[in-house]
């Protein structure tokens, strides 16, 4: 159903508060991993090792693994019931390894997701936020389809959902990256994030208002400026017709998401917070220490000489994000076992009802 967007006055200090979530939630509480997910319908014949020991970013794994057939992968999920491996034709992956989940899992998110966020971004195809308002063990498509709802355009796009979100429980979410029911979505490899940044850039720097007929219905660009730029530049008041326009408007809070170095629309994104600061809201990722120990990237029997003489992923990230001026908050979680993962989530949760509890790295 299309729905007239909320509107703030972003120059009066009206801002979004925006949850960005990643899979780092699903899997504290039992849910799937992404390289658990590709060992099951990757080509295991010409890719026999599992699918972490390809150490590449996971958009581009996810595009190798499955000789960039994921979305006819996941077509099979929705439509058929579960999808086939390539060996010996068995099916593992079902639709309700998206949408299951368990009663602790319903709990905590109900208890996130409460705390007054005007729009809940995830980069998960899955669905254990709508499952989880609705109290529901795991949802059906038809039911997901019946929560969609769509801004600006004329009706919800089956390609890059800028536009489109489930809205469940008074709470509107925004799959970024896609989804499962709809497999077309699914942003994998590098072409579907030059093209999903493509979009970014004509929302926020040069898009009119009209589409142009493609499939996906997404608003695209006229040549002129885009309505967003105009608004901001007289100082009018905001409406969010997007993902793009919460998280960039928005005061956005960063949840269990790696930030891989390949997902390039939202590298961009913060770098235009930070470009456009005036009127951009702020970003703070929110994070557990490491682990105390690290195995070597390189070679797994060896010790960690390499990060002797190496900065390793997770630092080079924050780094980069303190050049966009992210503020990145150490909830003081060492993670060594499964079960750290699901404190470290308890104190986010303490956090947003009293943020001094933890300690703030800058």
């Amino acid at each position: 159903m299309k729905v007239a967007e909320k509107e703030f006055h972003i120059y009066a200090n009206e801002r979004p508060k925006v949850l960005l979530l990643g899979n780092g939630l699903y899997r504290a509480f039992g849910g799937m991993s992404w390289n658990g997910l590709l060992d099951e319908i990757k080509d295991q014949e010409e890719f026999p090792l599992p699918a972490e020991r390809y150490y590449m970013p996971m958009p581009l794994k996810a595009a190798m693994l499955t000789n960039n057939t994921l979305a006819s992968k996941m077509r099979e999920i929705v439509k058929e019931g579960g999808a086939t491996s390539n060996y010996h034709n068995t099916r593992k992956t079902n639709w309700n390894d998206f949408t299951k989940t368990s009663y602790e899992m319903r709990e905590y998110i109900n208890q996130l997701v409460r705390n007054d966020f005007d729009y809940v971004l995830t980069t998960n195809y899955s669905y254990e936020i709508e499952a989880a308002l609705l109290n529901e063990n795991s949802l059906s498509p038809n039911q997901i389809a019946k929560l969609m709802n769509f801004h600006e355009v004329d009706h919800p796009q089956l390609q890059f959902l800028i536009n489109t979100f489930n809205y469940v429980e008074k709470c509107s979410v925004w799959h970024i990256h896609g989804e499962a029911r709809k497999p077309d979505s699914m942003i994998i490899g590098s072409y579907y994030y030059g093209k999903i940044l493509k979009r970014c850039i004509e929302r926020l720097d040069g898009g009119g208002q009209s589409t142009d007929g493609d499939y996906s219905g997404q608003v695209r660009s006229s040549g002129k400026t885009s309505e967003f730029k105009r608004n901001i530049k007289q100082k009018k008041p905001q409406k969010i017709g997007s993902w793009v326009d919460a998280f960039v408007l928005g005061d956005v809070y960063i949840l269990g998401l790696g930030m891989d170095f390949s997902e390039a629309d939202l590298w961009w994104l913060l770098e235009y917070k930070q470009n456009n600061s005036d009127f951009c809201g702020k970003t703070e990722l929110l994070e557990a220490q490491k682990r105390s120990r690290q195995a070597c990237l390189i070679d797994e029997k060896e010790d960690c000489e390499y990060y002797g003489k190496y900065v390793d992923g997770r630092q080079c990230r924050n780094l980069l994000m303190k050049t966009y001026h992210v503020d990145i908050t150490d909830l003081g979680v060492t993670i060594n076992s499964s079960e750290d993962y699901k404190y470290f989530y308890t104190r986010v949760a303490d956090y947003f009802t009293n943020p001094y509890v933890v300690n703030r790295v800058k």
